[in-house]
């Protein structure tokens, strides 16, 4: 529903006072805390996102090239007990890897 969304986004906004603050917090509570445990990534935080802990990425929007070799190295980091990640290809764009 739009007005819950804008009051969650205007809630945000009060808490943390900017976009690129409200995104930092994000990934550092994805870092260091137990939650969130699920990230929903639209353009932002796909590239240049980097939490080695993420261990699963499922892939539902088309990426080519250098964006979807960052999408796939976010998910594919060592990490820990982590030996790689897994991704789930809805769309086909594995071939795009060749």
């Amino acid at each position: 529903d739009i007005p819950e969304n804008q009051k969650f986004w205007a809630d945000m906004m009060a808490e943390f006072g900017s976009e690129k603050a409200y995104l930092k917090g994000v990934v550092a509570a994805f870092e260091t805390k137990p939650d969130p445990e699920i990230i929903i990534c639209v353009d932002k935080l796909l590239t240049g996102f980097d939490a080695p802990c993420v261990h699963t990425m499922y892939l539902d929007k088309p990426l080519k090239a250098h964006g979807l070799m960052q999408a796939i190295a976010r998910v594919n980091r060592v990490h820990g007990a982590k030996p790689g990640g897994l991704v789930v290809d809805y769309l086909g764009v594995a071939a795009e890897l060749k």
